[in-house]
């Protein structure tokens, strides 16, 4: 797979963080996450590829990732 140099791409991040409080003033973290390509812009294109009429948009992309999340985490 060829990047084009100036390409930009959207991403849906999804997170589960857990902190340990340490003292006072400090914590330790861990953080796992995953993350999902809701689209991308070619520098020549005027818009992100999800505003093409023949893509679903952003917000129909983000709510299929999130219903396949849930199914995930269902099953």
């Amino acid at each position: 797979m060829t990047i084009i140099v100036k390409t930009q791409f959207h991403w849906y991040i999804i997170a589960d963080q857990i902190a340990a409080k340490l003292n006072a003033n400090s914590y330790m973290t861990s953080m796992k996450c995953v993350k999902f390509k809701v689209g991308h812009k070619r520098p020549y294109w005027r818009a992100f590829s999800y505003e093409s009429p023949y893509q679903i948009g952003y917000k129909e992309r983000i709510i299929e990732i999130l219903e396949n999340i849930l199914r995930e985490l269902k099953s």
